[in-house]
């Protein structure tokens, strides 16, 4: 599989284009049954910039096409004045924009546990909103 910018491969075949709508679809059916939190994933702010290589990109992708999407390490969201904030996981924030997903686990923290993620609420509102 290529990684492309827009998370769309104009020469992939359907039936990986099908393999990655069924993970999709088999991944949110299971999140919904076991009551784990999403969020919708087009009002995530990133906070970190793009350091991602395609490589990185692509095994993430393939790890989630073959394993479906890792709920035991959820994206790590902060919601400031009602924004939410990535501050951990950005590529697998990354990997399900390109797989099309729209909504990915998620684990909220409060203001005092993004110190424990090496941040601080100013770097995640400056690189939020840039």
């Amino acid at each position: 599989m290529r990684v492309v910018e827009g998370g769309e491969d104009k020469g992939k075949s359907k039936s990986k284009s099908k393999s990655k709508r069924s993970i999709r679809e088999q991944d949110e059916r299971l999140w919904k049954i076991n009551n784990i939190r999403t969020y919708n994933i087009g009002e995530l702010y990133k906070t970190q910039p793009d350091q991602l290589t395609k490589k990185w990109l692509y095994n993430v992708i393939n790890s989630i096409l073959e394993n479906g999407f890792d709920t035991k390490n959820p994206v790590i969201v902060y919601i400031d004045n009602g924004e939410a904030l990535i501050v951990d996981w950005h590529h697998r924030f990354e990997a399900a924009k390109q797989l099309k997903y729209k909504r990915i686990p998620i684990k909220y923290i409060h203001k005092n546990q993004i110190r424990n993620y090496w941040r601080t609420l100013e770097e995640l509102r400056m690189m939020a909103f840039k």
